[in-house]
């Protein structure tokens, strides 16, 4: 008995192809598969089968799912080992890369030739790597702006599928058959601090510590210079990096400044004690953060968040109850922080008054949730705590930075009903884990 993952293409993007998790889990199991199981609404299935022909494999779940939606679903069998090659080969692939990364599934593995078509369609500033049956797409900040699409490949390739690096991490965690974390090292950390309102931070320039072969590390940022042989000093012009941190909180699920109860332009002034309304809304923070980011363009610049972002609103609730994001639906919250171009974002304790389903399916849409809460069936986190993002500071130097999301344990509590056997917040072991990654890297 092997185990195989299957990627099924173009399922719940809209009303005519939607395919719950549940009957994905019934149609393989119909078709004679076991162990049976599924990671968010995307197509993505792990099974056990005796049969080794790929083609065989795939041919015969293809056929379960036309037979139960009606429409083709064509879909794509990675070998455990494979996984874990495509992870693997992400990690080697985005050294120093700062934007976005997603990986294209192929169906067939792709000629010589069709390797160097793909490798050269890339536009300005994005780049197509491709290993074995996959490509990495190494993109900018903003995905939906990218020229570089699955489309593009399968234009060169032949079917393909896709999905977001924090996907494809996760499952070859969860399912690529080798210890949670795949052995992975990380650097250093920083905690997502708490704020009231929407804040933009410029950070100072961080100065590094004197060492012997040419390396140093802060309590928020590692920086690697290269190793001359001669010691290290940081006085010396060109050696201090200025690292910028844009930071929101609290966003409350308005994408606008808009007032939902008065059907309105937020307003909240009066003639007395405030003469001036305040501005909400994602849209008004963005304004801030592109402006900031012109102005350090070529600088090391973060941008996170720090939770409570998919509750406090009517058009909040109405995607958590009225018409759940468990589908073709994808949060308007997700989808306007992605295009913003978030690095990470931690849950606030109003993440979680709507349980973990809802938070999974958040996560997917092109956003990465980092938090310090534990899956009480494995032990293990529910989300990945952290983050490590690596830049390219010059001078064949780089500067690899943690960022920990932490929140609060009395959520434990405050939402025993939505997350009792889901998970629980913890943060000590989460910041041993980036600690200790860091001393292994840089031992290393």
């Amino acid at each position: 008995m092997a185990t195989y993952i299957g990627f099924l293409r173009a399922i719940n993007l809209g009303a005519t192809r939607k395919f719950p998790k549940a009957a994905i889990v019934a149609a393989v199991e119909g078709a004679g598969f076991t162990d049976v199981e599924t990671y968010i609404n995307t197509g993505n299935v792990r099974f056990g089968t005796t049969m080794r022909s790929r083609t065989r494999i795939e041919a015969a779940l293809e056929e379960a799912f036309a037979a139960d939606r009606g429409f083709d679903v064509p879909t794509i069998v990675f070998s455990q080992r494979e996984l874990r090659a495509i992870a693997d080969d992400a990690k080697r692939f985005a050294d120093g890369h700062e934007g976005r990364h997603y990986v294209s599934l192929l169906k067939k593995a792709p000629t010589a030739a069709q390797v160097e078509a793909v490798e050269a369609a890339g536009a300005a500033g994005e780049v197509a790597k491709v290993g074995g049956r996959a490509v990495h797409l190494l993109l900018g900040e903003n995905y939906h702006e990218a020229k570089l699409t699955n489309a593009v490949i399968e234009k060169h390739l032949g079917v393909a599928t896709n999905r977001n690096l924090t996907v494809i991490e996760a499952l070859a965690d969860k399912w690529g058959g080798r210890p949670p974390g795949g052995g992975r090292t990380a650097s250093s950390s920083s905690v997502l601090g708490r704020n009231r309102r929407v804040r933009i931070h410029a950070v100072a320039p961080c100065r590094h510590r004197r060492r012997s072969h040419g390396g140093a590390a802060l309590a928020a940022a590692g920086f690697a210079a290269p190793s001359y042989g001669v010691e290290y000093d940081p006085r010396r012009p060109g050696n201090r990096v200025r690292l910028t941190v844009l930071g929101t909180t609290d966003l409350h699920g308005n994408v606008y400044n808009w007032d939902y109860y008065k059907n309105q332009e937020f307003d909240n002034h009066n003639s007395t004690t405030k003469p001036v309304s305040d501005a909400i809304g994602l849209a008004r923070a963005a304004t801030l953060i592109k402006a900031m980011r012109k102005e350090r363009r070529g600088e090391p610049i973060l941008t996170l968040d720090a939770g409570d972002t998919i509750q406090g609103t009517p058009l909040a609730y109405y995607y958590a109850k009225i018409d759940p994001i468990d589908g073709d639906t994808v949060h308007p919250m997700a989808r306007a922080m992605n295009l913003v171009g978030y690095d990470a974002a931690a849950l606030g304790n109003h993440e979680f008054n709507y349980g973990l389903p809802i938070l999974r399916t958040f996560e997917y849409a092109y956003f990465p949730l980092r938090v310090n809460a534990v899956d009480p069936a494995t032990k293990r986190p529910a989300f990945k705590p952290y983050l490590i993002k690596t830049f390219r500071v010059g001078r064949g130097r780089t500067l690899k930075v943690g960022v920990l999301g932490l929140t609060n344990p009395g959520i434990a509590i405050w939402d025993k009903a939505n997350v009792e056997g889901d998970g629980v917040p913890r943060a000590g072991r989460a910041g041993e884990e980036v600690r200790a990654g860091d001393e292994e890297e840089l031992a290393t």
